[in-house]
């Protein structure tokens, strides 16, 4: 995927190597410690990059979130049963509230993908209450999972930038 010059990329499997995680963990000690949870445990391996839209002086600074992973498929896996593991593994999130995702299988970029958008109340991670769109690309055995996270009172100005960062996300 790519993101608009001046975001902040961080590879999160070499997070604490970014100079920016320090800070970023500083201003959200809640967000950093459940992310570094989540890369710790089963499956963590998976989760690929962050990306931050950062405006340093209000708060909260961070204005967009973008974030990569993979997850294994069957071969065969029927579309449906995509939608019902990526609904399952969203609605499992204990860390804060996240609505219920709404799914649909498309094309996303030449790819078989799933679309979606999900709520997430982030608040408790010194955030916002996030509208978030779900990509899911089928690649194979693999699906490429990109979810742009961005205030949900600024979802129509941030559309076209949503848009973008997902017309250019395909599998490595």
């Amino acid at each position: 995927m790519a993101v608009p010059d001046g975001w902040h990329v961080i590879d999160l499997q070499r997070a604490n190597q970014h100079p920016l995680w320090g800070t970023f963990s500083k201003v959200y000690p809640v967000l950093a410690k459940d992310l570094e949870d989540v890369l710790a445990s089963p499956g963590g391996e998976n989760i690929g990059y962050l990306a931050l839209e950062l405006d340093l002086f209000p708060k909260p600074s961070v204005k967009t979130i973008a974030l990569v992973g993979t997850t294994s498929l069957d071969d065969d896996m029927p579309a449906e049963t995509v939608i019902q593991l990526l609904s399952s593994v969203i609605e499992s999130f204990d860390m804060f509230p996240v609505g219920t995702p709404d799914f649909s299988i498309g094309t996303t970029n030449g790819f078989h993908s799933i679309q979606g958008i999900v709520t997430a109340d982030l608040r408790s991670q010194g955030l916002f209450n996030a509208y978030t769109a779900v990509t899911a690309l089928r690649a194979n055995d693999t699906a490429y999972v990109l979810l742009v996270a961005t205030e949900a009172k600024d979802v129509k100005a941030k559309q076209p930038l949503i848009n973008q960062i997902v017309g250019t996300f395909r599998p490595e």
